[in-house]
C-alpha cells in the first residue's frame, strides 16, 4: 500500500479517536489532512468533501492557523477539477489566513498555489506577483518545500508565457533544491516541467529522459504518476498532458 493511502488511514483512525473524546479542533485538523492525502491520490471529489468538513468544523471552534491549510486543500482540488474561479477564492483565503495568523508556511503555500491558479486562469501578471511573493516568504523563512512550490508556479507561468528559458531556469532551481533536501516529490514535479519545456523545444529524447526520471521518483499511486506514464506512452498524445498545462497544450 502506498504511503499516501497509509497516511490517509492513519489520519482517519486519529480522527475517530479525537471525535470519541470530543476534541473538535483535532477532528478538523485530521479531516484537513485526509483532504490533503486525497489530493495527492487524485481523489479530488473526496478531497473537496473532506476539506468542506474541515472548514465547517473550524467554524465551530476557535480557528487555529492551520485553517489556512484546509482552504488550500479545497483550492488545490478545485483547481485540478478545472473549477478555477472557486479555487482562486479558497487559495486567496488560505494565503490571507496564513498572513493574519503569522503562519508563514500557510501564507507561502497559499500564495504559491494562488499563483498557479492565476496562471491557469490566464492572469499571468498576478501569477508572477503571487509566485514571487511566495518565493520571498519561503526563502526568508527557510521553507524549502514552499520554495520549490513557488518555483514550480513561476516555472509554469513562464511556460505559458512562451518564455521557455525562464521556465527551464525555474524548474532547474527547483530540482537543485529538491535534490539537496531529498524532496523527491518536488524533484519529480520539476522534472515533469523540464520535460514539457524540452518537448516544446522539440527535444523529444530529453523530454523522455526527464519523464522517466520523474516517473521513478513519483509515488506509484500518486495521481501525477499516471499522467507521466501517459507521456511516455506517446509524446505526441495531446490528451496525456498534466493538469498544470492542459489548457495551454490542448
Amino acid at each position: 500500500m502506498g504511503h499516501f493511502s497509509a497516511a490517509h488511514e492513519h489520519f482517519a483512525k486519529a480522527r475517530e479517536l479525537a471525535a470519541a473524546v470530543g476534541d473538535d479542533r483535532s477532528v478538523a485538523a485530521y479531516t484537513s489532512n485526509m483532504s490533503a492525502m486525497c489530493v495527492e491520490l487524485g481523489r479530488l471529489d473526496d478531497a473537496i468533501g473532506y476539506a468542506g468538513e474541515a472548514l465547517a468544523a473550524y467554524r465551530r471552534v476557535d480557528p487555529p492557523p492551520v485553517e489556512s491549510l484546509a482552504n488550500m486543500n479545497m483550492g488545490r482540488a478545485l483547481l485540478q477539477k478545472g473549477r478555477r474561479a472557486e479555487a482562486l477564492t479558497y487559495l486567496d483565503r488560505a494565503r490571507t489566513l496564513g498572513r493574519k495568523a503569522g503562519y508563514r508556511n500557510g501564507e507561502a503555500f497559499g500564495a504559491a498555489w494562488l499563483a498557479m491558479a492565476c496562471c491557469l486562469a490566464g492572469m499571468r501578471d498576478q501569477a508572477l506577483e503571487h509566485g514571487s511573493g511566495a518565493l520571498e516568504i519561503a526563502r526568508e523563512s527557510g521553507l524549502r518545500d514552499a520554495e520549490c512550490e513557488a518555483l514550480l508556479a513561476l516555472g509554469w507561468t513562464s511556460y505559458r508565457r512562451a518564455d521557455q528559458v525562464a521556465a527551464a531556469q525555474r524548474f532547474d532551481a527547483a530540482v537543485d533544491i529538491a535534490v539537496e533536501d531529498h524532496l523527491a516529490a518536488y524533484e519529480a514535479l520539476a522534472r515533469d516541467g523540464l520535460a514539457h519545456v524540452a518537448r516544446r523545444r522539440g527535444q523529444f529524447q530529453r523530454a523522455t529522459e526527464q519523464w522517466k526520471q520523474a516517473l521513478a521518483l513519483y509515488s506509484q499511486e500518486a495521481n501525477d504518476a499516471t499522467l507521466v506514464r501517459g507521456h511516455l506512452d506517446g509524446l505526441e498524445d495531446r490528451g496525456a498532458t498534466c493538469w498544470r498545462c492542459r489548457p495551454f497544450d490542448s
